[in-house]
Order: C-alpha cells, then sequence, then structure tokens
C-alpha cells in the first residue's frame, strides 16, 4: 500500500513523463531500429530505391532512403551510374536523397546504378554503404496534349512512334484548362474549373490514374504552373475574385510557390499584392522569371533569397536559360540605331553582361527575333522569325551557336504558337494554325534534326503541347 500512494503521490510528475516518453517514442523507435538494421549488415548502411521502377524517363528522379543517417560525400563517392552520366545530389532529410541527371538520358538506354564501396580511403569511423545494384530502362518521350473536346478541353497522349492512338487521361467535362508535367515524366499537374467558376490545381499519374486536388482554389483561379525540375515545387499564379460566391475577374495574376511535399503556399514575392504573369523556372531551379506586365517588363528573381539578377523594363519575353544556368536569353526591341527590330539577347546572370546573341550576320537581315527556346544540351536557341514584315507570318528557326540556322518551319501562311524541345534536344515539337484558325486550336508537328523533316501528326484542336518524358 506504501508503494502505491507513492506512484501516484506526484499525478504531475506521472503526466510530464508519459508526455515525454510519447514524444520521444517515434525517434526511439527509428534510432532502435536503424541500429538493429545497422547491425544486421554488418555495420554497412542499407540504400533503399524507394521509387523503384523497370522503365524510367530520360530525367529521371532516383529518391534513396538509408537505413541510418550518412554523410553526403559517403554517398556520392560511393554511387555509380553505367554507363558514365553526371548528376546532382538533393538532399531531403539526414537519411533521405535525390539523385538527378544533369542533362537527359538517350532513350532506349539500360542503365545499371548503384552503391559501391569507394576505392579512396574515407575515415574509418564513417558509415559504409552495403554494395547493391538495379538497373532500368529509359523510355522514349511521349506527348501529352490539351484537346478542345465539345464545350471544353481533355487531356490526351501519343507516342511520336504511333501518333494515330490517342489515349484520353481525363473526362471531366472539358473542365481542363490548362496543365504542366514533373520533370521525370512521372506526374502531370493541370487546373481544373470548378462549380464556383474557380480553378483549382489538381495531380495525376502519366497514365491518368490516381487524380487528386492538392489545392482548393475556390473562387479564385489558379493556374499557369511550372514544376521546379529538382525539387519537388511548383510557382503558379492566382487571379483572385471579389466575389465570395463565384469568379469575378477584377485582379491581375500573382505569383505563388507551393510545395507539394508539404502542401505549403507562400507568395513569390515580398509584396504580394505585385502581380507576375507566367512564372517560370530557371534550368536548375535557382532562379524564377516572370512578367510584370506592360510597366513592368520581365524580373529574374532568385527563388531563396528574393533578389533580382536581372530585369529589363521594355520586354514581355520570360525567355529561356541555358543548361547550366550561366547564361539567360530573352527578345526584346533593339534599344539604338536603326533598324528597328527585335532582336535576342544573352544575358550572363552573375555579373549582368548584357550581349547581342543574334549579330552579325542574323542581324543584318534586318529580321525580327522572338522567344528563344533553349536547347537541353546547349547547341544554341529555336526562335520564331518574322522575315517579312507586312505579313503576321513567321518561321521556325534554330540558331545554332556559331550563328548558323537550320530552318524548322517556314509556312508562312500558318502562324507557330508554341514550340519546344525534346528532353533531349533530337526533335522539336511545335503548334501552328493559320490566322483565322488559331480560336479553336493548332495542329501539332515535330521536326527531327538528324534528318531535317517534319512530320504532322493530326489536324487539329490543340491548345497546348509538352514532352512526356
Amino acid at each position: 500500500m506504501h508503494k502505491r500512494r507513492l506512484v501516484f503521490r506526484y499525478p504531475l510528475l506521472m503526466i510530464g513523463m508519459i508526455i515525454i516518453i510519447l514524444f520521444f517514442s517515434p525517434f526511439l523507435i527509428s534510432w532502435i531500429t536503424k541500429t538493429a538494421l545497422s547491425v544486421l549488415n554488418g555495420g554497412q548502411v542499407r540504400a533503399n530505391w524507394l521509387n523503384t521502377a523497370e522503365i524510367l524517363g530520360s530525367y529521371p528522379r532516383l529518391q534513396f532512403q538509408f537505413s541510418q543517417d550518412i554523410e553526403p560525400e559517403v554517398v556520392i563517392a560511393s554511387f555509380y551510374v553505367e554507363p558514365e552520366i553526371t548528376g546532382t545530389w538533393t538532399w531531403l532529410e539526414e537519411d533521405l536523397a535525390v539523385w538527378q541527371p544533369d542533362a537527359s538520358i538517350p532513350a532506349g538506354q539500360s542503365i545499371h546504378f548503384g552503391f559501391q564501396n569507394p576505392e579512396a580511403s574515407l575515415d574509418s569511423n564513417v558509415g559504409r554503404l552495403k554494395p547493391f545494384e538495379w538497373q532500368a530502362f529509359i523510355r522514349a518521350p511521349e506527348i501529352v496534349f490539351l484537346k478542345g473536346v465539345g464545350n471544353g478541353k481533355e487531356l490526351f497522349k501519343i507516342s511520336p512512334e504511333n501518333p494515330e492512338i490517342e489515349i484520353q487521361l481525363t473526362q471531366t467535362d472539358g473542365k481542363i484548362v490548362d496543365f504542366t508535367v514533373s520533370p521525370d515524366g512521372e506526374q502531370i499537374l493541370f487546373s481544373k474549373s470548378n462549380e464556383r467558376a474557380g480553378w483549382d490545381l489538381w495531380i495525376m499519374n502519366r497514365d491518368g490514374q490516381a487524380q487528386i486536388m492538392i489545392l482548393d482554389c475556390g473562387v479564385d483561379r489558379c493556374s499557369s504552373a511550372d514544376w521546379n525540375p529538382l525539387r519537388d515545387e511548383i510557382v503558379f499564379t492566382i487571379e483572385n475574385s471579389s466575389n465570395e460566391t463565384t469568379f469575378t475577374n477584377e485582379e491581375l495574376p500573382k505569383p505563388y510557390v507551393l510545395n507539394l511535399i508539404t502542401g505549403t503556399t507562400m507568395p513569390l514575392l515580398n509584396d504580394p499584392q505585385k502581380v507576375g504573369y507566367d512564372p517560370t523556372w530557371s534550368s536548375r531551379g535557382q532562379w524564377i522569371t516572370f512578367w510584370e506586365g506592360m510597366d513592368g517588363g520581365i524580373v529574374i528573381l532568385h527563388g531563396t533569397s528574393k533578389e533580382v539578377g536581372f530585369a529589363d523594363s521594355s520586354s514581355e519575353d520570360t525567355g529561356c536559360w541555358s543548361p547550366e544556368e550561366r547564361y539567360y536569353y530573352y527578345s526584346d526591341v533593339k534599344e539604338e540605331g536603326l533598324p528597328i527590330i527585335s532582336i535576342i539577347y544573352q544575358v550572363e546572370i552573375l555579373s549582368g553582361v548584357r550581349n547581342y546573341f543574334t549579330d552579325s550576320d542574323l542581324f543584318d537581315l534586318g529580321y525580327n527575333y522572338y522567344y528563344p527556346v533553349c536547347h537541353p544540351r546547349g547547341q544554341g536557341l529555336l526562335v520564331v522569325v518574322q522575315v517579312d514584315p507586312k505579313i503576321p507570318g513567321r518561321e521556325l528557326w534554330w540558331v545554332l551557336p556559331d550563328g548558323s540556322y537550320e530552318v524548322v518551319f517556314n509556312d508562312l501562311s500558318q502562324i507557330v504558337t508554341q514550340f519546344t524541345w525534346s528532353p533531349d534536344g533530337s526533335k522539336v515539337l511545335f503548334l501552328s494554325d493559320s490566322l483565322a484558325g488559331l480560336s479553336d486550336g493548332s495542329k501539332i508537328g515535330i521536326w527531327e534534326t538528324e534528318s531535317f523533316s517534319s512530320q504532322q501528326l493530326f489536324s487539329d484542336y490543340i491548345f497546348q503541347a509538352h514532352w512526356l518524358p
């Protein structure tokens, strides 16, 4: 009886001890589990490939969970890929990391990767990775597109090898607004209209399965999403409604960042009332470019520090980035001299030094150059070229670093509305249509760099298209 009274003499102390035990129990269980696994593996750290798959896109995102906390230099020294491919590690936690290649891996190739004990000596007190190897096949990219169906739009995909077979990915009664794809090609994120005339953000697998709403935007309109090439976050815009019942468009779009892991949404700009159209990530995910409108021009903002890296108040082109993020390219009207034409500028982002990219022979032609799209391996730019100022039709060129060029599309009766490189830079996907036919969508075509030939895939009603790695 005496001992029993002692147990209940300090009830607050007992409650406090229980709370402490409950609080630390997950950490204790994790520590015990990791220690047990380390003993079972002979003191070595075991790596688990979380998103295991036999078939991968050309820009895979390999996520590894380690059986215990491990130094990054050990992982980097132990990891290998055959054939040899350079890549970048991103640490999410002390025992969780992601590897991505620095450039796309050619389709049709098998890769072997894993961990081995490095030949270079490391501190004997540092944990070693248990050798293990995986293999996977790199699939050929497909094309996903937004197509007019009835009174609305739906998402479809095709394989360039069998373009006559269209696979419908969504069935929403025409409620899809726009979309983007993940860098590894495993997911598609899209804006979908709701019952209050707002636009919510949804995500699904590349085959159209597991459609989930990730951001309920209510009466506001969330759209223009762009996926960070290295992290699970997107930048997008919100058009706020002044009506709490249904969307009433009285405000301009403002840029936001959504963390896809935590679900948190934050304004991109320190002043949440500032406008930002079409925000896009740089090639390595450090910078964000957006257009502030006619009075503001383009702005390049550092994604973390929010410092402005470059701005041009006269341009409306959000441009593109070299693969290593050293250079930024955009179009704008030449500021001095004659003729008054639009040219392509090259900006070294760290120094801010700006030079002409379309200089010498190209400049002397007197043509207008617009909207560059950078080659994924640094082999020049795609640009639309107005060769005759008297007509709206424009050609599509591939301008190489040495100033030479190849004509991709030159039907001046058509307007090229969208164009992009395949992940490996071997093909060009473009949309085109006559000026009168643009309202109901465009035709889609592919141009191959090796054969310099184009192939018309299907006829009409396409509003947006992306490669699906």
